[in-house]
Order: structure tokens, then C-alpha cells, then sequence
């Protein structure tokens, strides 16, 4: 790679650094009650409401293994 190419890229990659967001605040990540009615309102927003619809054992939606494979085989 030319040197100057590389240099490109090296000032590029600081830039990027040197543009992060600032860090968001702890508080917007900590857990709050559910408000149901926020949360119809959302679904509804995205045509997702139908979901909704249904009542879903969430713990069991994430066990198993989906496609049945054995990822601990590759």
C-alpha cells in the first residue's frame, strides 16, 4: 500500500474517533415500569398491534435451538 494512501486512511480513522456522539446518559438505560398503553401506541405506529395479540412466554421464545443445528459442531 503507498504511504500516502496509508496516511489517508490513518487520518481518516482519527476523524472518526474525533467525531464520536457523546456518551448518553446512565439514566436512559436503567429499567422503568412498563407502561402498556406506550407500548400499544409504538406496535400500533409499526402496523406491528397484531402482535400484541398474542400472549408470549418470552423465557421460552428464547430457549432451544431454532434451526436445530449444532453450532458447537463447526
Amino acid at each position: 500500500m503507498p504511504k500516502q494512501v496509508y496516511l489517508q486512511q490513518v487520518e481518516d480513522a482519527r476523524l472518526v474517533f474525533q467525531t464520536l456522539p457523546p456518551v448518553p446518559d446512565p439514566k436512559l438505560f436503567e429499567r422503568r415500569k412498563i407502561d402498556e398503553e406506550e407500548v400499544m401506541q409504538i406496535l400500533q405506529k409499526y402496523g406491528l398491534h397484531k402482535a400484541a395479540m398474542y400472549d408470549w412466554d418470552y423465557e421460552a421464545a428464547l430457549d432451544g435451538n431454532y434451526f436445530e443445528d449444532d453450532p458447537s459442531a463447526y
